[in-house]
């Protein structure tokens, strides 16, 4: 299970990058707002960097961009969330409530549990979870081509265009 704060992107990569190697299957959870995400990559599934389509060259904005597009591609949580660009680089940390980190959790423990004991495999990429509690709502689909399809590559290009101006703030704090 990853439980690395969101903007620390090379223990992330290391970690999911030795998981892989040793065929060890992984989940991690995100709390975006009053919603939460999972996401699970193990043998036979999508890797991390197939899903989120990014590579070694990239820069931690880059890839950090990639990861906040897939993450949640049904974006639950974005027909209520006011959190600026400005917000995020002074606070240096996303918008979650104690409840969806909770709630996090509780999805992590419950995919685990239902895989330790064979209740079903692991919902793994290109599947990917997520639910939020303000709207009452449950989101579960498959990113087909992860973030290389053409609806994410519009996303990602969109949110480059909004962020590019804080890039190098960003920078400053992503680890």
């Amino acid at each position: 299970a990853d439980c690395i704060d969101y903007f620390c992107l090379t223990p992330r990569e290391l970690l999911l990058s030795q998981a892989e190697k040793d065929q060890i299957p992984i989940c991690f959870v995100a709390p975006l707002a009053f919603s939460a995400t999972l996401l699970a990559f193990e043998k036979g599934s999508m890797s991390y960097k197939e899903y989120f389509a990014i590579d070694d060259t990239m820069d931690s904005f880059e890839k950090l961009l990639r990861i906040s597009i897939a993450i949640a591609p049904k974006g639950l949580h974005q027909k209520y969330m006011n959190f600026t660009k400005e917000q995020l680089v002074e606070m240096q940390t996303g918008p979650s409530i104690a409840a969806s980190i909770y709630l996090g959790g509780g999805l992590l423990a419950a995919e685990i549990l239902f895989s330790l004991t064979n209740r079903r495999k692991l919902f793994s990429a290109p599947f990917y979870s997520q639910f939020d509690l303000l709207r009452g709502r449950y989101a579960r689909g498959k990113l087909l081509w992860g973030n290389k399809g053409p609806i994410q590559r519009i996303k990602i290009w969109k949110a480059r265009k909004d962020y590019i101006s804080e890039k190098e703030a960003f920078l400053s704090f992503i680890k």
